[in-house]
């Protein structure tokens, strides 16, 4: 799980699920780096990714936006596509679909003939703080944004949504498929995710 989706979309949920479950402890490991569920003692996954997860039960948990977002400030400044590259624009992941050049494609703007600001940090927690601090730009996924989008801590810039070719994906061996605690957990989640999927123009979203 990555730590980003672990700090700003599970965790503030994470409540509600102790609540139910008291009795079941549960162990959290965050990490950019996969683990093989087949050699660790790491039951269940939530990985972004594709569906390439051989000898693992396999399923689908929630499909993943993005946008370009700005603190009310920066965003109060942005009329046009064009208006972004007065700005810091910073870059993360790109090899989800999720970026900038994702953003420039479906907004019809040709970066090449206009001066770029850029920074690039690959963990979308920390572009979250740089995004509220106001230094910038980004492109971000939507399970780490919908809360301050909500607040009105930071604004979806001119109404264009990403769908990502990602997903989330819960995974386990294969015969842990009838382990209760395991179960418990995997269908929180799900109610969890259809609570926050069920109106996206609540925050502004409209998945294109």
């Amino acid at each position: 799980m990555l730590p980003s989706f672990a700090s700003r979309w599970l965790v503030p949920r994470l409540w509600k699920f102790n609540h139910r479950h008291p009795e079941i402890e549960l162990r959290l490991h965050p990490s950019h780096q996969q683990v093989d569920l087949h050699r660790s003692d790491i039951d269940l996954a939530i990985r972004l990714g594709e569906s390439r997860y051989p000898n693992l039960n396999c399923e689908p948990l929630l499909q993943e936006y993005a946008y370009a977002a700005a603190c009310p400030r920066i965003a109060a400044q942005i009329n046009d596509p064009a208006d972004v590259f007065r700005f810091m624009l910073i870059h993360g992941w790109v090899d989800s679909g999720m970026n900038w050049e994702s953003w420039f494609e479906a907004t019809g703007v040709d970066p090449s003939g206009h001066p770029i600001r850029k920074q690039v940090i690959n963990e979308g927690g920390i572009t979250i703080y740089m995004l509220l601090s106001g230094h910038g730009i980004a492109v971000v996924r939507n399970t780490l944004a919908r809360a301050l989008v909500e607040n009105g801590q930071l604004v979806p810039l001119l109404g264009i949504t990403i769908a990502s070719h990602f997903q989330y994906y819960l995974l386990h061996r294969h015969e842990l498929a009838d382990n209760p605690n395991l179960n418990a957990f995997k269908n929180w989640l799900v109610e969890e995710v259809d609570e926050f999927t069920r109106n996206y123009s609540r925050a502004g979203i409209v998945a294109l």
